[in-house]
């Protein structure tokens, strides 16, 4: 959709919204807020470093419009703003073992396993998932 609509990959205001808007919902689910900040930052980080590996790879190949390309704001924002509470409630739930240090040895090792042949990008998703960050907070 950006692509064809020629549209900026960056958008803060829009990055910040949900930022904000996810915080109060993660600390009423038992997730600390700075976790939960640095997890989706690390989401949206992930998703501009794939945008723009397309973008480089439709620009090297001189793509144009893509006339089946779904719209940015009636079709896909909307899916991920039902995704985004939908995966901190999974979070929430998985929180006990990502914050509980004798479980963060499995948790980096099984994250691992995962990334050990994936993009950079999956990597940088991930990370909050196996850095041993969610026991810096408390809920």
């Amino acid at each position: 959709s950006k692509w064809t609509t020629k549209s900026a990959i960056e958008d803060l205001p829009r990055e910040q919204k949900i930022i904000d808007d996810l915080k109060a919902e993660a600390l009423a689910l038992g997730v600390p807020a700075a976790w939960a900040e640095r997890f989706f930052r690390a989401q949206i980080e992930a998703a501009k470093l794939i945008q723009h590996e397309y973008f480089a790879r439709w620009e090297q190949a001189g793509a144009g419009p893509f006339a089946d390309a779904p719209d940015l704001a009636t079709v896909i924002r909307p899916r991920l703003d039902v995704l985004t509470p939908q995966l901190l409630r999974e979070l929430a739930a998985a929180w006990p073992a990502l914050a509980d240090p004798a479980h963060r040895g499995r948790v980096a090792a099984v994250m691992q396993g995962m990334l050990a042949t994936s993009r950079t990008a999956a990597a940088l998703a991930a990370a909050p998932l196996s850095d041993g960050s969610a026991s810096m907070g408390a809920p």
